[in-house]
Parts: structure tokens; C-alpha cells; sequence
């Protein structure tokens, strides 16, 4: 059976991952085996990732961090392919402070979107950030399978994680009583 184009694109994503992968040369090798066969699938997803970075380094500069001074960038890249920005806007009250990445999806979810295929993170913090446990809860209720790709802009580093590793035991809609 041939796999959906749903599928298609989110195996490019697992193969820009897995080439990334340090000390795994079977997985690596798997996944260029991947894009040989699927260079333009892989082009398109590498695009979109690249757009999502500039997007969210732009989203980064509208941060409202004046008590933290932590701003925070972000950019979902929907399963379509459009691009969702979002920044963390602080508020006196911390408890109302609204993350970059829930911001970014709020935005994308107004205009119906409901299937991502990546979230890309920017900070000034030295090393790349995770998306805190609050939003990897909301996350994980549109996309358990998404790639989260966080940038240091200072150092250029970057990190690289599945959603469901940063959030091993989520609490799901199947844990609802009917």
C-alpha cells in the first residue's frame, strides 16, 4: 500500500532527524537511503524548516520579556506548510505570562490547522531551550509525533528532540472518562 502524503512528509521530518543523529551510523544510513529516494520531499521539509527558523528569529524581536528578560521565539510548521509564529508575551501576574509556542499555535489553530509536523524554538539563552511542560502538554494534544527544533541565536547551536521524548508520559484524551 502507498503511503499518504501525510506519511510521506512526515517520514522527510524523521529523516532530517535521524541524519542528525551522532553514534547511530544504521539509523543515519537508513534515513539518506530515505532521501535518495525522496529528494524532493526531503528538499521541500529541509524549506520549510529553514522559513520556520527566520520566522521564529523574527518572532523573537516582538517578545514582551520585561521581567524575565528571556524572550522567546517560535514558528509551527503545519502540516500544509504555512507557518504559525508565536512570541512569549509576559504579563506582572507570572501565571498569565503566554508562552511563544502556545502563541504560535493559538494563531495557527485560529485558522484551522490541527496537524504540525515541526515546532522551531529561538532564544539568546547559551544553549537551545525545551518547550516548558505546559506547552508540551497542549502540543501534544495536536501533534505527539512533532520534531522540536531549538536554535541559541548567540551561539548558532541547535537541539533536535520528538515531543514524545520530552514528554514520556502525557496525559491524553484517552485517560477521559466517556
Amino acid at each position: 500500500m502507498k503511503p499518504t502524503a501525510e506519511e510521506v512528509l512526515c517520514q522527510a521530518v524523521w529523516a532530517y532527524w535521524a541524519v542528525r543523529q551522532v553514534g547511530h551510523p544504521e539509523l543515519r544510513q537508513s534515513a539518506r537511503q530515505w532521501i535518495q529516494e525522496q529528494p524532493a520531499v526531503y528538499a521541500y521539509v529541509v524549506r520549510r524548516l529553514q522559513a520556520a527558523l527566520k520566522a521564529a528569529r523574527r518572532s523573537l524581536q516582538s517578545a514582551w520579556a520585561p521581567y524575565s528578560g528571556f524572550p522567546v521565539g517560535a514558528a509551527l510548521v503545519a502540516l500544509d506548510g504555512t507557518l504559525w509564529r508565536g512570541c512569549n508575551v509576559e504579563c506582572s501576574s507570572y501565571g498569565l505570562t503566554l508562552c511563544a509556542e502556545r502563541g504560535a499555535l493559538s494563531s495557527a489553530v485560529v485558522h484551522h490547522r490541527r496537524a504540525f509536523l515541526a515546532l522551531v524554538l529561538v532564544s539568546r539563552a547559551a544553549a537551545p531551550i525545551p518547550p516548558c511542560g505546559a506547552c508540551r502538554q497542549v502540543l501534544y494534544e495536536f501533534a505527539p509525533r512533532l520534531l522540536v527544533l531549538s536554535e541559541a541565536v548567540h551561539s548558532s547551536a541547535r537541539q533536535l528532540w520528538w515531543l514524545e521524548q520530552l514528554l514520556p508520559e502525557p496525559f491524553s484524551r484517552a485517560l477521559l472518562p466517556r
